[in-house]
């Protein structure tokens, strides 16, 4: 049985309908999430306002300083948690590989969204900063997916100042299938402070 042009033409439309009709499935139900992740990266000192260093760098009792720009819905708050009061939290354990390390490691340490929660539930934008002076800017929104911890601990040790602590911001990698490197720039290592820039 031959197919006329005719024949041809249907099922040219066909095809086009069936492309169009899975094109617009993804736009309606799965929308491309454009928002960047990593908003502002780099190691000035003239980025949002943070509080100084806690003296002696590392001190125990104040490991963590985390607060709330006034713009937020929030309104504007302040955190000062100590080792053992993140300890109390709960407490998540995963084995990663990572840039900083040939053979994967173990963290331990509260989810980020759980520090969050305490201060500002509706978090968007985050500022961290390092005792060495790095910031970054992340858009938490967009990573909260990835499970990220605040590690007190690695390889079942307590993280020093010299192997990148007291605290540092972590993803299970391999978990999640995250390409190498394309998230380095949000694992803070030596982290001290966290601000909340904006949210919903």
């Amino acid at each position: 049985m031959k197919c006329g042009k005719s024949c041809v033409l249907i099922f040219s439309l066909t095809l086009v309908l069936v492309a169009s009709g899975i094109y617009l499935t993804k736009k309606l139900f799965y929308p491309i999430n454009d928002t960047p992740i990593i908003t502002n990266a780099d190691n000035m000192a003239t980025t949002p306002p943070y509080p100084p260093i806690p003296q002696p760098a590392g001190n125990l009792d104040q490991v963590l300083i985390v607060n709330t720009a006034p713009t937020t819905s929030c309104g504007a708050k302040e955190l000062i948690f100590s080792e053992k009061q993140l300890q109390e939290l709960p407490q998540q354990t995963f084995r990663t590989k990572h840039t900083w390390a040939v053979e994967a490691q173990e963290f331990t340490g509260p989810l980020l969204a759980d520090v969050l929660k305490l201060i500002c539930p509706s978090a968007q934008d985050i500022y961290l900063r390092s005792l060495d002076q790095y910031s970054v800017i992340v858009n938490f929104q967009a990573v909260e997916k990835y499970q990220a911890i605040v590690a007190l601990r690695i390889n079942g040790k307590p993280l020093t100042i010299r192997e990148k602590g007291p605290l540092w911001l972590m993803i299970n990698t391999d978990a999640y299938n995250v390409p190498t490197r394309s998230l380095d720039s949000m694992f803070v290592w030596q982290l001290y402070y966290i601000r909340v820039l904006t949210s919903d």
